[in-house]
């Protein structure tokens, strides 16, 4: 999927997003795990922060976007992923696969673990 073809997908999911906005009582949240760190964001991940804001969806505004910034230390991942996922945002986001793959595996684990307790 090209730069373009994601941009226009994300607007589209954002497009929907008033709508379950409405029905909620607090702001939605956006759990996010990037690779680098806080001082600068990649290219994609900024492309994506820059696409969400021009739909409108600002953080602390209308939103809540919660970081967890790996530092570049792929040994990290896991463990901030499974934190991420424990704070039961509305959407996950990472951006490249050796991200979004902790990602995975953190939110299947806890899926799998709440249904257990059913």
């Amino acid at each position: 999927m090209q730069r373009r073809e994601f941009v226009v997908v994300l607007g589209g999911m954002v497009a929907a997003w008033p709508l379950a906005v409405r029905a909620q009582k607090s702001l939605p949240r956006i759990g996010w795990l990037v690779f680098g760190d806080a001082k600068k964001l990649g290219p994609v991940d900024q492309s994506l922060k820059d696409a969400l804001a021009q739909a409108g969806l600002l953080d602390g505004r209308n939103i809540e976007i919660v970081f967890r910034y790996a530092n570049g230390m792929p040994d990290r991942l896991a463990e901030l992923a499974t934190e991420l996922v424990a704070q039961r945002p509305n959407l996950l986001l990472a951006v490249g696969g050796d991200v979004i793959k902790p990602l995975f595996e953190a939110a299947v684990n806890i899926a799998y673990t709440h249904r257990q307790w059913r």
